[in-house]
């Protein structure tokens, strides 16, 4: 034999000393003076266990393994008198004793429990060749879920999810649920699909014939990109309010480029703490082409099945470190309030707490854009030179209104914070009150104040207002809707607690969609507003809301100084007839206002005979008493628009399919095209599915909206995407029911 030959086969030996484990050293007991039979077939994972390689199959008394009793001897099938078997000659001393059964499965280098004990008895036989005891291994159980979180459409294939513990692979059915059998022990049971992040949960206890259920999995479609020659380390912590955002279950953190959630730049790792060192922290190996980029971080939360931005970016830069385990990079995770800024007077409010709350910080990115700030009771004025602020207010606070004065119109403005909860209570006083708006949601007027009712006379935002009177227990006014980054003025009869509550029922915009026939829009940077209830006489007729009736408070400046577009108030008898309601905004005290109205059957504008003296919080009429205009012919021209491709937000958003009062329950998603093309509009659930086609087919060049019923749809996120030969857009809306 050579050299070579023997070095061959001692590499073999080795090999098969890794890849094949000895099997149990399994002995029967001596000095017994009884025994019986066992004939016996054995089942595992609803398979025949065999006698083949190293498979064994034991029978032990109350000692256990150190208690073996018999070493089972495969007997081959004999067809057709009987199938194969395993033949027990069963040892011992004492009748009565309870003998269990184990097997050693050469696959999975494992040995199993039986379900089947039997009774020693001298002598006796149980089973037979053709009738044999039936013992099958004692497995236990995991069962969960799967979903698929999907950012850029379509998802994956969940019945192709692989969830493995140990040797075992088993994947969903099409909902995304799984049960997977294997021996008692602990594991590490993962979850894996092509094109979407893996996810380890560790620990996993499995006892035998129970099910360890809800080890669930979250898989997300965050894959880092490939081809790139450099690379960052980024040692960052994660904090969501106060709380520390951890690894573990579905929980990742990803690192994005300019190119979005298709410029995957890394995915997190997630390091222990190790104490006293270091704390938690999320290691990144960030990767690019090209430095100077600005990275940001998202993270996916698995308690919450939502995503969220992280407030802070960093700078690509090869080779780069940033962050320590000892001072790790601080990430914190909050949303970008985004407000348009005109000029003059603006009404705010915010809806996100601010990390720095000064005002120097807060409205830094203004520059001397802005000129004044003031809340209810202190103001502060900015000068620059020096660049200083001068005044008594000096922090933002939650809860509370603001006027901003601006020198230039900024848009968009953006502030970064947490979320502040809904449900946070704001105290109000008898008679007025300078309040924020907390929801991210918009709601309509009767059911975001429903918990000052009946303690509320009089809500204004900047250009709208509206009264409630009780008797009968309604809200008049041409403000029906509360909304985001607005501040408002609550007048009230008796102090109370505000709470706004959480979304229970939306309602579209009182223009959503609708050109309307004259371009009269209200101008804005007012401070001021009144209130007028009136009714409107043409040819000696009630003139109302009918088709696309509209009527309008002006300025001196005519057309161009739109003060108010009326919102009729229907019929309430016998309490009042149908009315117009205005808040007419304004600046300057004495203003003269004029009113035109527009007939939507002769297509004309005509105007009015009376006029009013602008007043600040002055109200002229009352719905069992309005005031009345009356009018004469005027005409008007319609201007054009340019279209580019685009795919604007659906709105409302968020909407209720079932509430049928408000746009019939759906939602309205516009686009435009600067050119006839083909187009598809489909909408895909959260999972990446696709849910139902909108559109397909040719379409003019031109403003175009699709109407969305959402009938049987569930609460949450969905996407919608635009799609023509040269361009794709997508966005995301959200159902709550």
């Amino acid at each position: 034999m050579t050299k070579n030959r023997v070095i061959a086969i001692i590499i073999i030996i080795l090999i098969s000393t890794v890849l094949f484990s000895d099997p149990p050293n399994w002995v029967p007991i001596t000095g017994t003076q009884y025994s019986m039979v066992v004939i016996a077939q054995i089942s595992l994972y609803n398979q025949p266990f065999e006698g083949i390689g190293t498979n064994m199959a034991g029978a032990f008394g109350p000692g256990g393994e150190t208690d073996c009793r018999s070493v089972g001897i495969w007997e081959q099938a004999n067809p057709p008198y009987w199938d194969g078997y395993w033949y027990f000659t069963i040892v011992g001393n004492t009748n009565g004793e309870v003998i269990g059964f184990k097997i050693y499965d050469e696959a999975t280098d494992l040995i199993y429990d039986c379900n089947v004990t039997v009774i020693f008895a001298d002598n006796a036989t149980i089973g037979s060749p053709s009738d044999p005891l039936n013992l099958s291994a004692m497995l236990g159980e995991i069962s969960g879920n799967i979903t698929l979180i999907t950012t850029i459409p379509p998802s994956g294939n969940i019945e192709q999810v692989e969830i493995n513990a140990g040797y075992i692979t088993v994947n969903p059915d099409a909902n995304g649920d799984y049960l997977l059998e294997t021996a008692e022990g602990i594991y590490d049971v993962s979850a894996s699909l092509n094109g979407y992040t893996s996810v380890t949960i560790t620990d996993i206890s499995v006892v035998a014939n129970q099910t360890t259920e809800d080890i669930d999995f979250s898989l997300i479609d965050w894959i880092p990109i490939g081809g790139t020659q450099y690379s960052m380390v980024v040692m960052a912590t994660v904090n969501i309010g106060s709380d520390i955002f951890e690894g573990g279950g579905s929980n990742q953190v990803a690192a994005f480029g300019p190119g979005g959630y298709s410029d995957c730049r890394s995915l997190g790792s997630w390091q222990e703490p190790n104490p006293p060192y270091w704390d938690g922290y999320w290691y990144f190996t960030v990767v690019g082409n090209t430095n100077g980029e600005t990275i940001e971080f998202q993270i996916f939360d698995e308690e919450t099945q939502t995503i969220y931005e992280c407030a802070q970016t960093v700078t690509f830069q090869n080779n780069d470190t940033i962050g320590s385990p000892e001072d790790p990079f601080e990430l914190t995770i909050g949303i970008d309030q985004e407000f348009s800024l005109g000029m003059d007077w603006n009404w705010i409010s915010f809806n996100v707490h601010p990390e720095y709350t000064e005002i120097e910080s807060v409205f830094a990115t203004l520059g001397n854009n802005i000129f004044q700030i003031k809340n209810q009771t202190q103001s502060s004025i900015y000068y620059d030179p020096p660049g200083t602020w001068v005044g008594d207010l000096y922090n933002i606070s939650d809860g509370e209104a603001y006027l901003i004065k601006m020198n230039n119109a900024v848009a968009p403005f953006m502030v970064s914070g947490m979320p502040i909860d809904p449900l946070t209570p704001i105290d109000l006083t008898e008679d007025w009150n300078w309040i924020a708006y907390y929801p991210q949601f918009i709601l309509p007027i009767d059911v975001a104040l429903e918990s000052i009712i009946p303690n509320v006379y009089q809500i204004k935002n900047q250009t709208q207002s509206a009264i409630y009177y009780n008797p009968p227990g309604a809200w008049v006014g041409d403000l029906t809707q509360i909304e985001p980054n607005i501040g408002y003025k609550i007048n009230m009869t008796n102090a109370d607690q505000l709470v706004y509550p959480e979304p229970v029922e939306f309602i579209p915009s009182n223009n959503l969609y609708r050109e309307d026939p004259p371009d009269w829009e209200v101008i804005t940077g007012t401070q001021y507003n009144m209130i007028l209830m009136a009714q409107v006489e043409f040819n000696l007729e009630l003139f109302d809301n009918t088709d696309d009736n509209m009527v309008g408070a002006f300025g001196p400046g005519g057309e161009q100084d739109c003060r108010s577009i009326g919102v009729w108030q229907e019929p309430n008898p016998p309490h009042w007839d149908g009315w117009w309601y205005f808040t007419i905004v304004g600046n300057d005290n004495g203003d003269t206002i004029s009113f035109k109205v527009y007939d939507s059957e002769t297509e004309a504008i005509y105007d009015c005979y009376e006029t009013i003296l602008f007043e600040d919080n002055a109200t002229i009429g009352s719905p069992s008493d309005p005031y009345i205009l009356t009018a004469f012919p005027l005409f008007v021209d319609d201007p054009g628009h340019n279209p580019t491709f685009n795919l604007k937000q659906n709105t409302p958003n968020p909407f209720n399919p079932d509430n049928p009062r408000f746009n019939r329950g759906g939602t309205y998603i516009s686009y435009s095209l600067p050119k006839s093309c083909n187009i598809k509009i489909q909408i895909y659930n959260v999972k990446g599915r696709l849910v139902t086609t909108l559109i397909d087919e040719y379409k003019p060049a031109g403003y175009h909206s699709v109407y969305w019923k959402a009938k049987d749809m569930s609460s949450g996120i969905y996407f919608y995407k635009l799609h023509t030969d040269t361009f794709t857009s997508i966005k995301r809306c959200l159902i709550l029911k």
